[in-house]
């Protein structure tokens, strides 16, 4: 029977319909697999954590730095996620530093003041989660994790595999490596990547004069000059300190070659949209009155956190945050409830828009120096801020007592040591040996650089730093907290004594020597 015209116009429109049903199911089931694909087949999270290594939060183009383009690729993850203006970490030395990070304590509760390793029953984010089916690994720095069984690592991939953590190709090879083994497993994973930059020794352009001590690379793609970098405003005015920070500075840069190269791992390995990612540094730069100490450039940290259409876009310059948040933040994305014991909080309701009413204030310990003999001598300090001052109490500062300059090979240290300008002088005297209390208006002076406590117009502002200091060390079982409230030199005495007694059991512990 013929088919009229309209019958064979409808047949044909009916057709139409099919191949474009068809070729609908075929491109869904295509993005189905893609996404299933990018979501490494569970839909549990990542965890990408990427350290950097004694870099101020003033170093961060996007936090300030004046010297152009110097962190294009952290630049670039802050446009990406949600930054913290007001971030510190709570110790500004790298054992105690990460495993606060990863244990949510402060280091007089989860036990690591030195290179001395954490207490038995503190539990890290990386064993608890390996507990609910993650994969873990680390890389580089791994010395700084102790001991490793706490941690439990999956993976480690060392030094030795990725020269030094200065090389970004290396970065970024072992890391997908890592991603995709995971994915392959079908396992969500949690990476803490570790750079070395930007730590000493600098990549430098006298490699005679500054030589590599462990054989790291000195290859850069850029190598900055004295004329292109400031002074750093908390020390003394001097040449050879401005090269040093020009020096600190291509470290910098490097150091966030290292970050894009994490980041690329995450894009080539197609995991990014399923991955939280979060970016701190462990403390400030190694230079006088930064790290290994507790003033604002020692303790002050770039924080940004990723998550892809989950975690939000933004700024928060409200907020006070430490590093003690960040192990229950994520736990909380994660939607677990049963956790851990924390000294910190978790700052999600922040991201998501909300205020937290006790978020104006925040604290710093400091215990310990490793001297170069192995002993472990304490310099106990502890300090308080908010956004317009900072206090500090140093137990160790009795007037006598002369603080050991810990990057004792460096050019900075070097100058404030030995140098006889006047400014230099004058620097050296207090930095050395202190007061027994400081305080600074951080709001116009962030620097640290005119100390107020025997000004009596902030004897009410040293108040109520004082007792919110108090609080926080009885709250959270600090051993300094006697001490403290008594309020006396030789109720200073007596804790530097015991903690004396305390330095020689740590330096027994110690698991990673001093060089």
């Amino acid at each position: 029977m013929a088919f009229t015209n309209s019958v064979r116009l409808k047949l044909k429109n009916m057709t139409r319909i099919i191949v474009a049903l068809l070729f609908t199911v075929v491109f869904i089931g295509c993005k189905s697999e893609e996404k299933k694909e990018d979501q490494n087949n569970t839909e549990t999270p990542n965890i990408l954590l990427i350290t950097v290594d004694d870099m101020s939060q003033s170093s961060v183009g996007v936090y300030g730095n004046s010297v152009e383009n110097i962190t294009p690729n952290i630049d670039q993850l802050a446009k990406e996620g949600f930054r913290f203006e007001h971030a510190f970490v709570n110790y500004s030395i790298c054992n105690p530093s990460r495993s606060t990070i990863l244990t949510g304590l402060y280091a007089h509760n989860h036990g690591s003041f030195a290179e001395n390793g954490i207490k038995p029953n503190v539990v890290p984010i990386t064993r608890f989660l390996k507990e609910k089916g993650y994969q873990t690994g680390i890389m580089h720095k791994e010395f700084h994790y102790q001991p490793m069984e706490s941690f439990a690592w999956d993976e480690v991939i060392s030094n030795d595999s990725i020269q030094g953590s200065r090389v970004p190709k290396l970065f970024k090879k072992y890391a997908k490596k890592f991603m995709v083994s995971a994915k392959e497993k079908g396992k969500p994973f949690i990476l803490v990547a570790n750079t070395a930059d930007p730590h000493r020794p600098f990549a430098t352009r006298d490699k005679n004069k500054y030589p590599g001590g462990t054989g790291e690379p000195f290859e850069v793609t850029k190598l900055y000059d004295s004329s292109e970098v400031e002074m750093p405003p908390f020390l003394p005015n001097h040449p050879a300190i401005k090269y040093d920070e020009a020096l600190y500075q291509t470290s910098v840069h490097r150091a966030d070659e290292m970050v894009g190269a994490a980041l690329e791992a995450l894009e080539e390995a197609k995991l990014s949209s399923n991955t939280i990612v979060v970016f701190i540094s462990d403390n400030g730069k190694a230079f006088p009155k930064a790290k290994h100490d507790c003033y604002v450039e020692s303790n002050a940290t770039p924080l940004i956190l990723r998550w892809p259409e989950k975690i939000k876009k933004g700024t928060d310059t409200e907020h006070m945050v430490t590093s003690l948040d960040i192990f229950p933040t994520l736990l909380e994305y994660l939607g677990m409830e049963e956790t851990p014991k924390f000294d910190g909080k978790s700052f999600k309701s922040i991201i998501d828009g909300e205020k937290q009413t006790d978020r104006n204030a925040v604290f710093s310990e400091y215990e310990y120096h490793t001297a170069r003999s192995g002993e472990v001598l304490p310099y106990s300090s502890r300090s308080v801020q908010t956004k317009d001052f900072r206090y500090i109490v140093n137990f160790w500062a009795d007037g006598k007592k002369s603080i050991e300059p810990v990057i004792r090979y460096s050019q900075a240290y070097e100058v404030v040591a030995n140098s006889e300008e006047k400014n230099v002088e004058e620097f050296r005297e207090f930095y050395f040996y202190r007061t027994p209390e400081e305080l600074y208006n951080v709001k116009d002076d962030p620097a640290c650089t005119q100390n107020l406590i025997d000004n009596p117009e902030y004897a009410s502002e040293i108040k109520k730093l004082k007792a919110l200091l108090l609080e926080e060390l009885k709250r959270t079982n600090d051993p300094s907290a006697k001490a403290f409230e008594e309020g006396t030199p030789d109720a200073f005495a007596r804790y530097i004594e015991k903690m004396t007694k305390k330095g020689k059991e740590i330096k027994e512990a110690q698991l990673h020597k001093p060089t």
